[in-house]
């Protein structure tokens, strides 16, 4: 599985990126045939205040799934994001089932 991991207005600390590849790993235990995982990182407007959005976008053989999620921190954006896609691959799963 191929992740990527983009954060265009920043750089992102090593710490983050481990963060967000053990979070992406987690996604595997319900979906075995993921090609790869890309994760956008950026910061929204100044005057909101919960501006970090985490983009993730998921590539599996037949399509391609889409998640966007925000709140006041990039770590609590990505597990709000990989919960939702989560939900949403264990849906695919279940109806191909």
């Amino acid at each position: 599985m191929n992740i990527i991991i983009q954060t265009p207005q920043f750089t992102a600390s090593e710490g983050l990126t481990n963060f967000v590849r053990d979070k992406i790993n987690q996604l595997t235990t319900h979906q075995s045939n993921i090609i790869g995982v890309k994760v956008v990182l950026r910061t929204g407007a100044k005057h909101d205040l919960s501006n970090q959005w985490c983009e993730i976008i998921v590539t599996l053989p037949a399509e391609n799934k889409f998640i966007k999620k925000h709140s006041l921190s990039f770590e609590e954006s990505i597990v709000r994001a990989i919960a939702s896609m989560d939900r949403k691959l264990k849906r695919k799963q279940v109806k191909y089932s």
